[in-house]
């Protein structure tokens, strides 16, 4: 643990990787004492085994690196989701054969390629 700008960070080693992470915290000596908490826990589970990066850090720019280093996916928040992302991969799952191969879907495929798809660039 250290002080930054005013604000307490944390700092430990998790596989093999040097971690810093901010505590959001203002240093102060009852923060301190919280924040050591933090730290015991955090070095308590992982030496048992029971440390994921992503659930204790879920906002960190590094919860990708580590979640490889782990060999587990990330699952992004609902506000990282974008309409976009969305509406490609319905149209590609919901019609894969096209509009034309699948006459009972046509006019839903047209219409959903009409309305949606050219606007998400799909």
């Amino acid at each position: 643990m250290y002080s930054r700008g005013g604000k307490l960070w944390i700092d430990f080693r998790y596989l093999g990787q040097r971690v810093r992470e901010p505590s959001g915290l203002k240093d102060s000596a009852a923060n301190r004492r919280l924040v050591r908490r933090q730290v015991d826990l955090i070095i308590a589970e992982i030496e048992n085994g029971a440390f994921e990066f992503a659930k204790r850090y879920p906002h960190s720019l590094n919860k990708e690196k580590f979640a490889e280093l782990e060999g587990q996916r990330v699952t992004k928040d609902p506000g990282e989701v974008l309409f976009v992302g969305i509406t490609c991969r319905l149209t590609r799952r919901q019609f894969p054969k096209g509009p034309t191969e699948d006459p009972d879907s046509e006019t839903r495929t047209r219409a959903f390629a009409g309305a949606l798809a050219p606007r998400a660039g799909c």
